[in-house]
């Protein structure tokens, strides 16, 4: 499940509906300075704070205050309390040097009576608390207010009296607001959620860090609850639906920034490992979910960033877009259960799936290319739709409904849609290279058993293109992809059959938006003597078509003079090799043109643009060929290749008209640069 979130931080609210723990120990009286006086304190929120209009209650509302007041000494000199609005006034000692504090909306008149707030140390150790999160809820009311404190300090009183202002005396929340807002995409059922690590508490008074006020402030708070009996976990509420919103209201828990896990903190800035160096005690919500294919479980860290603060501080306000889009990475915030039971399959380029159906193919491929691709394969990697030629995108109307990494089998599990047609699945790393791809054809069409297939020169052929969605004359479904030789990966055809300069179908990502050519899809990019051969950039980048220059014979393998290799789809002894683009059980064939075709008789189709050999190979559309330099074709023309090469080129088929209804083509050993692009028509192994 692949799921991203955002974080959206701006200074704002405090708790409610709690009730204070205070104790008193030693007795202490106020201090008996001579000469008295009346201090006027007015309160109001702080500056910096920005409302939420989800609030469940009036969350900058002030609608009863207490007023400490402490000399320089920290001696309690003066208190007063109003039951409503937001002012006190009080009778105080004259003097310099003191400190001013207001806690607002307790609803308890008789707080701070007696001896247990008589110094500052005694106040700045009182807490607030409660032991469920309903305590922290509150009911949807006017007159319900969070609780709020603050201090001004070097407060001079004087003998005819003092005001403060409430422009000039901000108080702030105690606790933080959290709002999540949860979107499931793709068919994904949000199933519930709960909230772990709470907080049962807070201190009254702010006891701030050096760098409280930078968001990015990653020192551990001196909080209340920082033991696992001062925190407690909410039961799981249960949910049936793709959007999901709520808010609630939690005390600091200020656990700071990422801790030492077996020598090290991982890289800071990956979200994916945020659970991994989680510091103990930090708060988290567990996000249960499901697809057609799979459930998990998505855990989110609390925290002004999205992979390395894990603090949540008082009076601000968090906001968490979390969108669930599928279950398909590695990624330590999700446990993910497979509900399919996938077809283990063997070790290919391109799989050929019904509608619906289901396959695990092993990552380990990109090890055979590559040493080393992927050291482990049950940990470090992703999975992801590149493309598909359905603007559904990655749904269960789409070529694809899902791809799940199956880490414990070292697979990718590809889950069919019910639309035909065309994907590229890749792994990747975590930084997200990729590291391989698969060409998934989605088709009806079964050749291995009652699928159609002709027979000639002792080859058995399919009865249409790589990729192609169907086998009849004329349609542009008939097309298939285009391949330079030697590489794996398909690239987009034609989008008419129409003669004539032509342009690609349009392919989509897994959301379902149009790829844009040389941007976001298909791009065009001439080899250069910076790289030594471009086998490993071509794995790398599938959807980029290498176009070769006249130095080396315009290969798209290198642009060294002489540097080619000639056994990507076929071994030295003429087997099929870890290059070639077709499915299980069938290659690209490997011999000559005219081993291949000798005996065909010339069929042009003019109306439909084709070969037509009816019983004997069926329909052969006129596709064109993509230039190796630039990707311009013409549809009108047929060029298919095979395998097999000659010198520093490979071996094709090519028909094209004369004059109507005349037609020439060649299948007498033509050769033709590698990095044209051509139709593959494939034959079994």
């Amino acid at each position: 499940m692949k799921l991203f979130f955002r974080v959206k931080c701006s200074y704002m609210f405090v708790l409610v509906c709690i009730f204070f723990s205070l104790s008193c120990t030693d007795q202490e009286s106020p201090d008996n300075t001579e000469g008295l006086a009346v201090l006027r304190v007015s309160v109001g929120n702080d500056a910096a704070q920005e409302v939420s209009t989800k609030a469940t209650f009036n969350e900058s509302g002030i609608y009863n205050l207490h007023v400490l007041v402490y000399n320089g000494s920290g001696n309690l000199i003066g208190h007063g309390y109003s039951n409503t609005g937001n002012s006190v006034t009080l009778t105080t000692r004259v003097g310099t040097g003191n400190t001013v504090y207001a806690i607002a909306n307790t609803y308890n008149s008789t707080l701070f009576d007696g001896f247990v707030a008589t110094s500052e140390l005694k106040l700045k150790t009182l807490l607030s608390s409660t032991s469920t999160l309903e305590g922290i809820k509150v009911s949807d009311s006017s007159t319900s207010g969070l609780v709020m404190s603050g201090s001004k300090s070097n407060v001079t009183i004087s003998s005819s009296g003092t005001t403060i202002s409430s422009s000039d005396f901000a108080i702030s929340r105690l606790s933080a607001k959290i709002t999540l807002n949860i979107t499931g995409l793709n068919g994904i059922v949000i199933t519930g959620y709960a909230i772990k690590n709470l907080p049962k508490k807070g201190y009254i008074v702010a006891r701030p860090n050096t760098n409280e006020s930078l968001v990015t402030d990653l020192a551990v708070g001196d909080d209340a609850s920082s033991t696992s009996t001062d925190r407690f976990d909410t039961s799981v509420t249960g949910l049936s639906t793709s959007s999901y919103a709520t808010s609630f209201y939690m005390y600091e828990n200020r656990r700071g920034g990422r801790v030492n896990v077996s020598g090290t903190t991982g890289t800071s800035t990956n979200e994916r490992e945020k659970v991994t160096y989680a510091p103990t005690g930090s708060t988290y919500v567990d996000i249960s979910a499901k697809g057609t294919t799979f459930s998990s479980v998505y855990r989110v860290y609390l925290g002004a960033d999205n992979s390395q603060n894990y603090s949540v501080k008082r009076n601000v306000n968090y906001t968490y877009n979390i969108t669930l889009k599928g279950a398909m990475s590695y990624d330590t915030r999700v446990t993910t259960s497979i509900l399919v039971t996938p077809t283990a399959v063997s070790a290919s380029n391109c799989y050929m799936l019904t509608p619906g159906s289901a396959i695990r193919i092993p990552v380990s491929r990109a090890n055979s290319a590559i040493s080393g691709s992927i050291p482990d394969v049950t940990k470090n990697w992703d999975a992801d739709l590149l493309w598909t030629d359905n603007s559904a995108g990655l749904a269960s109307n789409g070529v694809i409904e899902n791809i799940v990494a199956d880490y414990s089998n070292g697979g990718i599990i590809v889950k069919a849609g019910t639309a035909e047609g065309n994907a590229l699945v890749v792994v990747k790393n975590l930084s997200g290279t990729i590291l391989w791809s698969w060409h998934i054809w989605v088709t009806s069409y079964n050749p291995n058993s009652t699928g159609k297939t002709y027979t000639l020169n002792g080859y058995t052929w399919m009865d249409r293109n790589l990729g192609a969605k169907n086998a009849t004359i004329g349609s542009v479904g008939a097309f298939g992809f285009f391949y330079q030789w030697g590489r794996k990966d398909p690239f987009p055809g034609p989008n008419a059959n129409t003669a004539g300069n032509g342009n690609i179908i349009t392919l989509y990502d897994r959301y379902g938006n149009a790829l844009v050519r040389n941007s976001t899809g298909l791009k065009v990019e001439a080899v250069t003597n910076t790289v030594a051969n471009y086998l490993q950039k071509s794995i790398n980048n599938p959807l980029t078509f290498y176009a070769g220059v006249s130095g080396n014979d315009t290969d798209w393998y290198s642009y060294n003079a002489g540097t080619h290799n000639d056994y990507l789809w076929s071994t030295s002894s003429g087997t099929k090799n870890i290059y070639d683009p077709c499915p299980i059980g069938w290659r690209a064939p490997y011999a000559t043109a005219s081993t291949l075709w000798s005996g065909l008789s010339q069929s042009w189709d003019y109306t439909y643009l084709g070969q037509n050999w009816g019983a004997t190979l069926g329909w052969w559309p006129a596709a064109g060929h993509p230039s190796g330099t630039d990707y311009a074709f013409a549809v009108g023309s047929g060029f298919f290749w095979t395998a097999q090469f000659s010198g520093t080129k490979g071996c094709y088929l090519d028909f094209y008209p004369v004059s109507p209804p005349d037609v020439t083509w060649t299948y007498g050993g033509g050769n033709m640069v590698r990095s044209l692009g051509a139709s593959e028509r494939c034959v079994k192994e």
